[in-house]
């Protein structure tokens, strides 16, 4: 999937119908920087990480958060120090 459509239609499932032209303009202005994050995450083979697990994640986090659950923030960074440590053998 493009980063273009693939966003769009994240941002596109949040909306209501009132705010679209605003969301339009967010988007085009968006675009360039959109882009830029593609082309470097792909450079560094890393688009499929993006859309599989940290777009997951943002939306799993949102929705959390607009549910008032309170997150571990100090939990989350000792989390991703152990996984980028694990990643670090890999690469």
């Amino acid at each position: 999937m493009h980063i273009t459509s693939f966003l769009v239609s994240l941002i596109l499932q949040a909306a209501v119908p009132c705010e679209e032209e605003r969301l339009c303009r967010d988007l085009a202005a968006l675009g360039p920087v959109i882009q830029d994050l593609y082309y470097k995450l792909v450079e560094q083979n890393l688009w499929d990480l993006f859309v599989n697990v940290e777009s997951a994640l943002c939306t799993i986090l949102a929705l959390l958060e607009l549910r008032k659950f309170s997150i571990d923030t100090e939990a989350m960074m000792r989390s991703s120090d152990f996984l980028k440590v694990q990643l670090s053998f890999y690469f």
